[in-house]
């Protein structure tokens, strides 16, 4: 896919594209702090792009993730439902399909809000925001074109899911 760019000046720029990751989370604690584990898999695009041209590549990477984390109530809602503030640390493994490099792992750091809501006693749904960073981009100057310039990759989520309580 190539597409006019949404940004000027710099030389070229690459970052991952936007994915819908698969997650599973398991939590301990009850309504005050939890401590948790998520395992996620993803497989993002990549998009280079410079003044002049964006080249998507779809998907170019496979991502396992894991993601240690803590959260605390900050409100409580009626009928037991809570807003919740977390941190997290996640590690990735970030591979390439049909590619024989090495596998690249990531370290982060990750801030999140959600707001739990009981449907039944084991039930609830939930709602979650998150922002991060991983500490050094997946991508090195020698994978793309020349004068390559790796930046912050930053991400941003949305989630919607069921909790059950056992």
């Amino acid at each position: 896919v190539v597409s006019p760019p949404d940004r000027l000046g710099g030389g070229p720029d690459g970052r991952p594209t936007t994915t819908w990751p698969l997650i599973v989370e398991v939590q301990h604690g009850g309504a005050g702090g939890r401590v948790g584990i998520a395992v996620s898999r993803s497989r993002p695009g990549l998009e280079i792009f410079d003044t002049e041209l964006r080249i998507a590549l779809r998907p170019a990477f496979e991502v396992i993730g894991i993601v240690p984390q803590v959260s605390i109530p900050v409100v409580q809602l009626e009928h037991g439902g809570a807003v919740r503030a977390g941190i997290g640390a996640p590690l990735e493994r970030w591979t390439f399909p049909g590619s024989a490099d090495p596998p690249r792992w990531r370290v982060g750091a990750l801030a999140m809000l959600s707001a739990e809501l009981p449907i039944s006693t084991r039930m609830a749904g939930r709602v979650s925001v998150s922002a991060g960073t991983l500490l050094s981009h997946p991508l090195k100057a020698t994978d793309a074109l020349e004068d390559y310039l790796p930046t912050h990759t930053w991400r941003r989520a949305l989630g919607v899911g069921m909790v059950w309580r056992l």
